[in-house]
């Protein structure tokens, strides 16, 4: 049986490796973003022959508009698909609703009386008839 402080520093362990592949797939995913969005930008400003636009004897330029537009519609249509993908994972928990559970002896939740491993602290548990 696993002692408490060797769960710990397990978990901890794979939590920083999630945590650092999940920074750097952002970071990638936010400079091919960037980098659609500027070409998209330039393309489009270059088609139209970038027009001057001036308020208030400012010069507006089109193309940071245009970058900070389309870049804020990617991010909100990603953040849109991966809540719609963390809101569909749940849905196989509810078609075994109906099973008796039982507390895991590390975290104290409630887990199904068939379970080998805790979904919830991940570590590795006895069935419950056993």
């Amino acid at each position: 049986m696993n002692t408490i402080s060797e769960v710990l520093s397990k978990n901890v362990a794979r939590a920083a490796v999630v945590l650092m592949a999940v920074v750097m797939a952002g970071y990638l995913a936010a400079r091919a973003v960037e980098f659609l969005v500027t070409f998209a930008a330039e393309a489009f400003l270059a088609a139209i022959g970038r027009p001057e636009i001036v308020i208030h004897g400012r010069e507006i330029y089109l193309d940071y508009v245009i970058d900070a537009v389309l870049g804020l519609a990617i991010a909100g249509i990603i953040v849109m698909l991966v809540l719609r993908s963390r809101s569909n994972l749940g849905a196989d928990r509810s078609a075994h609703a109906d099973q008796p559970l039982h507390a895991c002896p590390y975290c104290l939740s409630k887990i199904p009386v068939a379970a080998t491993r805790c979904s919830f602290c991940t570590a590795d548990v006895s069935p419950a008839g056993v």
